[in-house]
């Protein structure tokens, strides 16, 4: 399952990232399809080997 939230505030980070300096948005997009690229495209990969990963990681941090 897709964990939304975590979807939604990347893409607001993208905005901002675009907004205030073009090269780092250009940068974070290519960082972005290169996962993408490296899981195969494969929606089921992404979310097991970034978006749970990320999720895990931001409880732990916020104890």
């Amino acid at each position: 399952m897709i964990n939304f939230a975590s979807y939604f505030n990347d893409m607001i980070t993208a905005s901002q990232k675009k907004r205030e300096n073009i090269a780092e948005y250009l940068l974070y997009m290519w960082q972005i399809e290169d996962l993408i690229r490296a899981n195969g495209l494969d929606i089921d990969k992404i979310q097991e080997n970034i978006i749970d990963r990320y999720a895990s990681l931001s409880d732990a941090l916020s104890l």
